[in-house]
C-alpha cells in the first residue's frame, strides 16, 4: 500500500510562539518621545499573571538601541527574572553544534540515514515496529518502463532480529529519544526563524503571584519629528504664528492612545553594537554620534530663485486701472477677507501641546492621546499665538541673493521653545513666500526669515583695499618696526525703485582677522557677518560705507640696514627722539666701521703689490753675474728687496691692528644695538 508518509516528532515550541501564546495581552505602546537626533523614547505597559513570558518582535537594525537602553519593571510586587533574545548568529554558526541536521533534498532517507543507533518506532499497516536503526537500503526493482528505486528502513528489533520496513508503506516514523526530540525541533525553529531574518524576539520572564501591570521602555531609531510653521500678516493686527509638528509611526503597529512629547533641542545619541557576536575575538566598539540635522539656506552657494512677485502697494501703477470707487471697494473686500482667513484660521486651530522643562531641553507634552496607523504620519498643532517684537524688512546677503529679499525679522515673543523649520508666509488669504527658521529660538531671541525677493532694489558693492602710512616705530633687539594699518572698505549704493519706504538689514561678511572700524557698531552680529539697518528712501539711493582695519607691521634689521635707509628714517615723525638719537649714533658707527674695512681693502691690496715687487726684485737677483756692474746691480736689489720686507712688516702690523679695532667697534655696535630699547 502507497500511501503518504508522515513524519512526526515531539517538538518544542519556539521562543516567540512559546511567549505569543502565554502572554495573555501584548504590552500596548502607551507613551513616545520622540527627538531630534534620530531616536525616540518607546514606553508599553500590559498584564500579566503568574509566572509568565511576554515576547516583543523588534527589527534586527533596532538591537543595539534596544540592548543599551532597554528597561522592564514589573509594577505590583514581582520581579522581571530575565530577559531573552535571538542571537544575530548566522544560520550555519547557530547549527554547527548540532549532530543532527535537515537536509534539502531526499530528506526523509537523507534524514534517518543520520540516526544509525537511534529507537524509532515504524508504523506500518496500524502495526508498530520499535527498534534501533541500521541504516536505509535501497531496492531497485525492474518494471515495464525501466526501473523504480524503493528504500527499506533497516531496524536491529528486540530478540536480535534485523528487520526491514517498507518505507513507502510506512504511515509514521516517530523518534523515541528525548534528546533527538529536542534537537530536531531546535532545528526546525531556527530555520523558521530564520527565514524572517529580520525580526529578532526578545521575551521578557515575569515571575510573581496573580495579576500585575509590567511596564517596559527603551530607545530605537525613529524619524525625528519636523516642524513647520504659517505666519500670517493682517492688516493693522499682530501677526500669528501657528506651528505643527510631524509625527511619523514606521513602526509595524498602530499606535491607539498613545501619549506623545515632542523635545526640543539636540541632546546627544550614539551607536554602540552590543548585539553583534564576535568571533573568535572581540573587535573594537565602534561608537558614532549624531545630532539633529540644521538646514541652513545661507550657507547655499546657489542664489535663491525668483519668488512670485510681491503684492501691488499702494500707489503703484497698474494697467485696467478700475476706478477710483470701485478700487476703494475692492481693497475693502480683500481687507475684510484677509482679516477673516486669519481670524478663521486662530479659532479653528488650537494648540494641542503645552511646552515643558524637560532638564536642559525643552518639549511639547500632548495635551490629549494621539492614534496613528502604522505606515501614517500626523500633524499635531503645537502653537497657535499673535506675536510681538517682529518687523517686515528687506534684507540682503550677497552669498545668498544679488537682490535684497522681503524677509520678517521674526522675535520669538512666545512662552515656548521653537524648533527649526519651514514657514511659510501669507498676507491675508495669500502666500507670499516661503522661508525656513534655521536655528532653535528660546524665548525672545531672534532669526532672519526671508521669503521672497525684491526686484525693485538692487544693490552694488564696491571694495577697496588700502593701506594707511605708518603711525609709529619701535626699537627692540636690534629690530625697527614700523606699524601700520590696513584697511579695507566695502561701500554699498542701494537703489530703490519701489513706491515706499522700508528698512533694510545688511549683512556684511566679516573679513578674517579684521575690525570693524566704520561705522563704530553693527546692529548686531550673526554667523560670521556684521548685520547694519539702513532707512532707504522711496525712490531714492541710499549708500553706507563698511570700513574694516587690521593692525600691521614690517621690520627691519638695523645692523643690516644700509645708512642712507636710516637715514631716511630719521627723517620721519613717527620716530622718537630718543630712537632718532640712536639712529644717528648708528649711523656714525657705521661709518668709522666702513672707514676701517675700507683701510683693510687698501692695505690687502698694497701687499699684494708689494708681494709682487719683491718676487720680481728675486727673479732679476738670479740672472745676476759677478761683474762690477751686475755687483752694484746686485746692491741695488738687494736694498730694495730690504725696503720691501719692512714695509710687508708694516703692513701686517697695520692690518692686524685695523681688523682688530674693526672687531671690537662691531661688537661693541652690536651690543649697543641690542640693548636699546624704545617701545
Amino acid at each position: 500500500m502507497r500511501s503518504a508518509i508522515t513524519f512526526t516528532a515531539v517538538a518544542l515550541f519556539s521562543m516567540t510562539a512559546l511567549g505569543q501564546d502565554q502572554a495573555a495581552q501584548p504590552l500596548k505602546v502607551r507613551k513616545i518621545v520622540v527627538y531630534k537626533h534620530g531616536v525616540g523614547y518607546f514606553e508599553r505597559e500590559g498584564k500579566v499573571t503568574g509566572n509568565q513570558q511576554v515576547a516583543l518582535t523588534f527589527k534586527t537594525a533596532q538591537m543595539k538601541d534596544l540592548l543599551k537602553s532597554l528597561f522592564a519593571v514589573d509594577l505590583n510586587g514581582g520581579q522581571i527574572a530575565t530577559i531573552q533574545y535571538d542571537t544575530k548568529d548566522p544560520l550555519s554558526k547557530q547549527l554547527e553544534d548540532i549532530l543532527i541536521q535537515v537536509p534539502e533534498e531526499n530528506t526523509l532517507t537523507a534524514f534517518l540515514t543520520q540516526l544509525k543507533g537511534a529507537r524509532v518506532e515504524a508504523t506500518v499497516a496500524g502495526e508498530k515496529t520499535t527498534g534501533s536503526v541500521l541504516g536505509i537500503e535501497p531496492v531497485v526493482k525492474q518494471v515495464k518502463d525501466g526501473t523504480v528505486t524503493s528504500y527499506k528502513l533497516v531496524l536491529y528489533v528486540d530478540g536480535g532480529k534485523i528487520q526491514p520496513i517498507d518505507l513507502l508503506e510506512a504511515q509514521s516514523v516517530r523518534l523515541l529519544d528525548e534528546g533527538l526530540q529536542k534537537d530536531l525541533a531546535r532545528v526546525l525553529d531556527i530555520h523558521l526563524k530564520a527565514k524572517h531574518a529580520d525580526r529578532k524576539s526578545v521575551v521578557l520572564n515575569a515571575a510573581g503571584q496573580g495579576e500585575r501591570s509590567v511596564r517596559v521602555g527603551y530607545i530605537i531609531e525613529t524619524p525625528i519629528w519636523k516642524t513647520s510653521y504659517r505666519l500670517l500678516f493682517t492688516d493693522n493686527e499682530r501677526p500669528l504664528l501657528q506651528g505643527w509638528a510631524i509625527l511619523e509611526n514606521t513602526t509595524d503597529e498602530d499606535w491607539d492612545q498613545v501619549e506623545v512629547s515632542f523635545v526640543a533641542g539636540s541632546p546627544m545619541s550614539f551607536v554602540m553594537d552590543l548585539y553583534t557576536a564576535y568571533y573568535p575575538q572581540r573587535a573594537e566598539i565602534p561608537v558614532g554620534v549624531t545630532a539633529a540635522p540644521r538646514p541652513d539656506p545661507m550657507a547655499m552657494k546657489d542664489k535663491a530663485a525668483p519668488a512670485p512677485p510681491a503684492p501691488m502697494t499702494a500707489g503703484a501703477p497698474a494697467r485696467g486701472r478700475a476706478p477710483a470707487e470701485k478700487k476703494a471697494m475692492e481693497s475693502l473686500e480683500r481687507a475684510e477677507m484677509r482679516k477673516s482667513f486669519a481670524e478663521e484660521l486662530e479659532s479653528a486651530v488650537a494648540p494641542a501641546v503645552a511646552g515643558v522643562e524637560v532638564g536642559d531641553l525643552f518639549a511639547y507634552q500632548a495635551k490629549e492621546k494621539v492614534s496613528v496607523k502604522r505606515g501614517q504620519a500626523a500633524l499635531v498643532p503645537i502653537l497657535s499665538e499673535r506675536i510681538d517684537g517682529g518687523e517686515r524688512i528687506l534684507f540682503y546677503r550677497g552669498a545668498v541673493s544679488s537682490k535684497p529679499m522681503n524677509a520678517y525679522y521674526f522675535k520669538n515673543s512666545t512662552a515656548l521653545t521653537l524648533e527649526a523649520g519651514p514657514v511659510t508666509i501669507f498676507d491675508g488669504s495669500t502666500c507670499v513666500g516661503e522661508g525656513l527658521m534655521r536655528k532653535v529660538l528660546k524665548k525672545d531671541m531672534r532669526d532672519m526669515i526671508p521669503y521672497a525677493v525684491e526686484a525693485g532694489v538692487s544693490i552694488d558693492r564696491k571694495v577697496i583695499q588700502r593701506a594707511d602710512p605708518v603711525t609709529r616705530g619701535t626699537i627692540a633687539n636690534g629690530v625697527l618696526t614700523l606699524t601700520y594699518t590696513q584697511n579695507y572698505e566695502s561701500v554699498y549704493s542701494i537703489k530703490s525703485q519701489i513706491g515706499k519706504d522700508s528698512v533694510l538689514y545688511l549683512d556684511h561678511p566679516k573679513t578674517a582677522n579684521f575690525k570693524l572700524a566704520e561705522p563704530a557698531k553693527a546692529e548686531e552680529e550673526v554667523e560670521g557677518h556684521y548685520r547694519f539697518k539702513v532707512e532707504v528712501k522711496a525712490g531714492q539711493t541710499a549708500e553706507i560705507k563698511v570700513r574694516e582695519t587690521m593692525p600691521q607691521a614690517t621690520t627691519v634689521s638695523l645692523l643690516g640696514t644700509p645708512a642712507e635707509t636710516i637715514r631716511f628714517y630719521l627723517q620721519q615723525r613717527y620716530l622718537s627722539e630718543a630712537s632718532k638719537t640712536f639712529l644717528a649714533q648708528l649711523i656714525a658707527s657705521q661709518g668709522e666701521i666702513n672707514r676701517l674695512r675700507q683701510r683693510e681693502t687698501a692695505l690687502s691690496q698694497e701687499r699684494t703689490r708689494v708681494t709682487e715687487d719683491q718676487a720680481r726684485a728675486r727673479e732679476n737677483l738670479k740672472v745676476l753675474r759677478d761683474t762690477p756692474a751686475e755687483l752694484e746691480m746686485r746692491k741695488k736689489y738687494l736694498a730694495q728687496m730690504e725696503k720691501i720686507e719692512g714695509r710687508l712688516e708694516q703692513i701686517q702690523e697695520e692690518a692686524r691692528q685695523t681688523a682688530s679695532q674693526c672687531r671690537q667697534l662691531e661688537a661693541e655696535l652690536s651690543k649697543k644695538v641690542q640693548e636699546f630699547r624704545d617701545e
